[in-house]
């Protein structure tokens, strides 16, 4: 069941145990094996916590790791619709208005827009590379910032480019990770160095290197402010 609007009874982010869930006194809650895992409650949850910015009309609208973009119903936590992301993660909170969903996926590297009512497919923009910024709109453009380093402002009607900027890190790519049209080199930037996990770290420290913009920007009286992982904040008119 979805909580409440402004019901601070649990603490945020905390674990809640389903009934497929058992708590160890010794540890964190863990599955009983009895007991079916019910994606359902797992998809309320997910959205209870990103209610802000994704819930209009009374339905709600939340990405998820299961590469699905949710509508939910409010007051039931019933499913309206979902879309399914190319397998790609949804990280980001989906921005809603005028009855279109804006969104941007992860693998996939598409920032797109959504029906409302449908959740059908009305466009989709090339990003590049993996998006987790949440998008702001302002105007007719929906500006969202992508790991390659660059934040792009986007025509919410037709999906195309209206412009787009590059941080000073992605412009000199120290590790040689992108390409010129700001795609990544996979090879480059996931090439084995100790052959186990810890290269996720390696990776992670390349996005760093180029400045990826994983924030998500705010507009206010025609400036874009928006942070990246070279260390800066931007303000773009």
């Amino acid at each position: 069941m979805l909580g409440r609007a402004g019901d601070d009874t649990r603490r945020a982010g905390a674990a809640v145990p389903g009934p497929g869930a058992v708590r160890r006194r010794d540890g964190p809650i863990a599955p009983r094996p009895d007991v079916p895992v019910q994606p359902r409650l797992a998809v309320a949850q997910n959205a209870a916590r990103r209610v802000p910015g994704g819930r209009v009309d009374g339905v709600v609208y939340v990405g998820c790791r299961d590469a699905h973009v949710y509508a939910i119903d409010a007051a039931t936590g019933r499913k309206k619709w979902d879309y399914p992301a190319s397998k790609s993660w949804v990280n980001g909170t989906p921005a809603v208005r005028d009855g279109m969903v804006y969104v941007g996926t992860s693998d996939s590297a598409r920032f797109m827009a959504l029906d409302a009512k449908t959740g059908r497919l009305r466009f989709n923009f090339d990003a590049k590379a993996y998006i987790f910024s949440s998008a702001a709109l302002a105007g007719n453009l929906a500006y969202v910032g992508d790991h390659n380093g660059r934040l792009y402002a986007i025509d919410m009607k037709s999906g195309k480019l209206i412009w787009d900027f590059k941080t000073d890190a992605s412009k000199a790519d120290p590790f040689k990770v992108l390409n010129a049209d700001g795609s990544l080199i996979p090879e480059s930037l996931y090439a084995p160095v100790l052959n186990d996990f810890e290269d996720m770290y390696i990776a992670f420290f390349k996005f760093v290197s180029i400045g990826a913009i994983m924030s998500s920007p705010v507009v206010d009286k025609g400036v874009v402010y928006f942070g990246s992982m070279d260390g800066n904040l931007y303000a773009l008119r």
